[in-house]
């Protein structure tokens, strides 16, 4: 097989790869449990009720995470203006670690530091609680500084597809107008819920398909001169 036809099926085999991951990211947060308002000992048994729910969502999301970093990974090799697509490979390696810590503290940590206060402490809630709500900052600066991370990722990549004509320029437009977006809302929207993150992750959506759909029907730009002249 020619290296170039060899390199051009990778990078469409990850672009299928990162349309899936983006759809089940979608529908596994549109699935994220959410404990009820309690108060007291009754907040942390309400914890544990959706448990194995935080769990399954969370442990999903972070092998979605593992895969779209192995499509964009791709898909940054695939790129001539290797330099720019380079820094947004390294903010969106760091944005997806810091999501990824987010998720193991809400989806593992939280629940099971839960259950075992429950059954070390059944009586005061309050020393527990008070981790937990230190737990909840962590998550949110973390969330907000993973998505930042992100947005500044879209945006790179978007530079290099606007320094191009066609298609390639409509799509680096829509991710630089998605990276923006994101990032006001990330600054200026308050605290992360799951309404306000399913919003967040729709709009980069938009940009993660278009990609896709770049990766799989559109050949990528030629890295070797050589195999032109083959």
């Amino acid at each position: 097989m020619h290296p170039s036809s060899s390199a051009q099926i990778k990078t469409r085999l990850a672009g299928l790869i990162l349309a899936a991951c983006t759809l089940l990211m979608l529908l596994a947060i549109s699935h994220h449990p959410v404990a009820p308002a309690r108060r007291g000992i009754q907040a942390l048994e309400a914890i544990t009720q959706v448990g194995a729910a935080d769990r399954l969502v969370h442990a999903t999301l972070i092998v979605i995470i593992f895969a779209m970093i192995f499509s964009f990974t791709v898909y940054t090799l695939s790129r001539t203006r290797l330099h720019i697509c380079a820094l947004a490979w390294v903010a969106f390696f760091a944005g997806s670690m810091s999501v990824i810590v987010a998720a193991l503290t809400d989806g593992f940590f939280v629940p099971a530091f839960a259950e075992r206060y429950l059954r070390m402490m059944p009586i005061d809630a309050a020393p527990g609680l008070a981790i937990l709500n230190a737990a909840a900052v962590a998550i949110q600066i973390l969330t907000k500084f993973g998505f930042l991370a992100l947005s500044t990722a879209t945006l790179f990549w978007s530079i290099d597809l606007l320094l191009e004509r066609g298609r390639a320029r409509v799509i680096g437009l829509l991710g630089a107008v998605v990276a923006i977006a994101v990032a006001a809302m990330l600054l200026f929207g308050g605290t992360i819920n799951v309404h306000s993150l399913l919003l967040i992750v729709g709009l980069q959506a938009l940009w993660y398909l278009a990609i896709s759909y770049q990766m799989t029907l559109v050949p990528p730009p030629n890295n070797h001169p050589a195999d032109k002249l083959s």
